[in-house]
């Protein structure tokens, strides 16, 4: 399985684009160096002692590579998804003073709120981080491993105190 994810965000790498003026495309995903700066700018907000010029361009080509990879996967990320993610984001935000700090970086200068950049360089990335490892358990490659898992959890609930001797019948490696 991670062969084959390694596989795919290469070939995704590969066809990242960079366009002229600092444009960057990622399958249908484009980053443009407004995006950039806004995501350079939370990361400023969420990591203040992060000194990496670019650290919001790398996230942001990370964050869209993943989505194309969702994309490629069959999961086709919509408007409505982004929208519900925001909604989760604002119900479940254990940190509303952080949020409001981000949501601030989106002020256009008339003072407006730039809720589709929010969207695309804040909530985009959240919810293919979210996402991905759920669309890629439900994948038929990971059926076996899934089932050696379970029985193997099953027995130990059985027995606890079998746990390493279990793993060693098995193969598993653990705590190396």
């Amino acid at each position: 399985m991670k062969q084959s994810v390694l596989v795919l965000t290469l070939f995704v790498l590969m066809a990242c684009d960079r366009r002229p003026q600092g444009h960057w495309q990622v399958g249908r995903f484009r980053i443009d160096s407004e995006d950039s700066k806004l995501r350079q700018q939370i990361v400023q907000v969420m990591y203040p002692e992060n000194k990496i010029l670019e650290a919001g361009l790398i996230q942001m080509k990370r964050s869209y590579v993943f989505a194309a990879i969702l994309e490629k996967a069959g999961h086709q990320i919509q408007p409505q998804n982004l929208i519900e993610e925001d909604q989760r984001i604002e119900a479940t935000s254990r940190d509303r003073a952080m949020l409001l700090k981000i949501k601030d970086v989106f002020k256009k200068p008339d003072g407006s709120f730039d809720r589709e950049r929010y969207l695309t360089v804040f909530i985009l990335p959240v919810y293919v981080e979210r996402i991905l490892p759920g669309v890629f358990q439900g994948l038929s490659v990971h059926q076996e491993s899934s089932k050696i898992a379970t029985e193997f959890l099953h027995e130990v609930q059985k027995k606890p105190e079998s746990f390493s001797s279990l793993a060693k019948q098995r193969g598993l490696n653990y705590g190396q």
